[in-house]
């Protein structure tokens, strides 16, 4: 078993071919967040820790997700 840990982190740009809006949308389910508060990480000027302590597995599924959505 691994002993690193993982954590996932947001850049503050949607993926090319992604409504903005919608990726929003689907992010603040993801995270479990407000719509309000995604935007809010949106504003940032740097990358934004969104996720930490995490397993490969668990930062893997993550990062499968938020390909899926933008």
């Amino acid at each position: 078993m691994s002993d690193k840990i993982y954590k996932v982190v947001l850049f503050g740009k949607i993926a090319d071919g992604f409504d903005p809006a919608e990726a929003k949308e689907k992010l603040a389910l993801v995270f479990d967040k407000s719509e309000k508060k995604i935007e809010k990480l949106f504003k940032k000027p740097r990358p934004v820790v969104v996720r930490k302590h995490l397993t490969q597995e668990m930062a893997q599924r993550y990062k499968t997700g938020l390909d899926k959505v933008g």
